[in-house]
């Protein structure tokens, strides 16, 4: 399995990006806030394995793995 970063403001639905418990999650949906310290997301997902949905969130500059 091949991975790559990227900066979670350039992430995308339908990527697949590793959880924070370290299963893959493919990205469902993304909600953006603007706040004073800069852009927060907040992704769902739904793990490739298992099929449960989990989140994903943090600011737009922090960096995930994510696999092709």
């Amino acid at each position: 399995m091949k991975t790559y970063t990227k900066q979670l403001k350039d992430v995308r639905v339908g990527d697949v990006v590793k959880g924070h418990a370290g299963g893959w999650l493919e990205i469902t949906k993304i909600e953006r806030e603007q706040r004073a310290g800069g852009l927060h997301l907040f992704m769902h997902g739904r793990d490739v394995d298992s099929g449960e949905f989990g989140p994903i969130y943090g600011d737009g500059h922090e960096t995930r793995t994510l696999r092709r």
